[in-house]
């Protein structure tokens, strides 16, 4: 039982260790209460598990699809700009938001 508890403390610590670096690198910032509550799961879930393989990939989904979340927003933001040239120059300037 003691070496089961053991494999659990450091199977979730290697899922958590993944998350938290994740966040630490920004990877995985402005998520959503539904995105926090899929990745505790994911971390929470590794409990027990002698392949983590599946919680693992569960939680890089969750940062694949907070970094294309935030590259639409970064792309919009973009579109949102009104360019002119003048003497060779482009000026930008954003557009109103409505």
């Amino acid at each position: 039982m003691a070496l089961q508890k053991r494999f659990d403390r450091t199977t979730v610590k290697r899922v958590a260790d993944l998350a938290r670096v994740l966040i630490s690198g920004g990877y995985l910032s402005e998520l959503s209460g539904g995105e926090v509550k899929r990745l505790l799961s994911a971390v929470k879930n590794s409990t027990g598990h002698n392949d983590i393989e599946a919680d693992v990939q569960k939680v890089m989904d969750i940062m694949v699809d907070n970094q294309l979340k935030q590259g639409e927003a970064a792309l919009r933001a973009l579109e949102a700009m009104k360019g002119s040239k003048v003497d060779g120059i482009i000026f930008f300037s954003f557009a109103s938001p409505l």
